[in-house]
């Protein structure tokens, strides 16, 4: 596979929110100010290097690098504080603005309804993670990951009002690494389903939000912390004290019996 030449995006672009010419195909991302601060030329490469062998072209929401000028990310700032001032902006975005120091963006593939060929048509998205128990789930547990997280973040909410990628749970970078895990990146990916009105047209369905994690930033500490949060206090397990516990279905208890107890459903 060739490597593609690097695109640049001319002077004096007009930008608006979320929108993109007629047909073009694709969108625009610019990055945030985080944290983990990984650069969009070492997402890229990333990208090119672990994410594209394994799948097909067609099978990902696909990325570009592309340089930007100068002044387009100061100005893109200048417009997300003044939609902080007239109210247009959500509350819990106030605050966040572009990397000043990124001189890239990223053209990936529009999954957007907006524009689109076939008005009327439908954009569904999940995110299929933790499809495979936790390699650090307590042995008899009862729960998957995806259940036992959902379970204690329902508590928390209450009170405040196939696969050989295994490095994740208590197995994943270091705190404060900028190691890559492919194993997180893959049980946090966003699957996009675009399904047309028309049904004379193809469903398309793609994978996006494929940026390698890192332990930078305090992300794998988080990570950490959380596993042992949902082995400590038992949400791997339907029984104890909590009673939003008892009521909770989850997947790999109703098929305990095409379970073979290494994370893996047998057919």
């Amino acid at each position: 596979m060739t490597k593609p030449s690097l695109l640049e995006l001319p002077p004096g672009v007009q930008l608006i929110y979320l929108a993109e010419a007629e047909q073009i195909g694709k969108l625009l991302r610019l990055r945030k100010q985080t944290a983990s601060d990984v650069c969009y030329k070492e997402i890229a490469a990333n990208f090119n290097a672990k994410i594209r062998p394994l799948f097909q072209t067609d099978e990902l929401v696909d990325q570009t690098l592309i340089r930007l000028p100068d002044d387009l990310i100061p100005h893109c700032n200048q417009l997300l504080r003044a939609e902080e001032r007239n109210g247009s902006r959500p509350a819990k975005r106030h605050g966040g603005y572009l990397a000043l120091n990124e001189p890239f963006g990223l053209l990936i593939t529009d999954m957007t309804v907006f524009n689109d060929a076939d008005p009327g048509a439908t954009l569904a998205e999940f995110k299929p993670k933790w499809l495979l128990q936790s390699p650090s789930a307590p042995v008899g547990a009862e729960r998957c990951r995806t259940c036992a997280l959902r379970e204690m973040k329902n508590r928390d909410a209450r009170g405040s009002r196939q696969k050989a990628f295994r490095e994740v749970g208590l197995f994943g970078p270091e705190e404060g690494s900028r190691e890559n895990s492919l194993d997180m990146t893959l049980r946090d990916c966003t699957m996009f389903i675009k399904i047309p009105r028309n049904e004379s047209l193809p469903v398309e369905i793609r994978l996006g939000d494929l940026d390698l994690k890192t332990g930078a930033g305090g992300k794998a500490q988080y990570w950490r912390d959380l596993e042992h949060q949902l082995i400590d206090e038992g949400w791997y397990c339907t029984s104890g004290s909590d009673s939003s516990r008892k009521h909770s279905e989850c997947a790999l208890r109703s098929s305990r019996d095409g379970f073979n107890g290494n994370g893996v459903y047998s057919t």
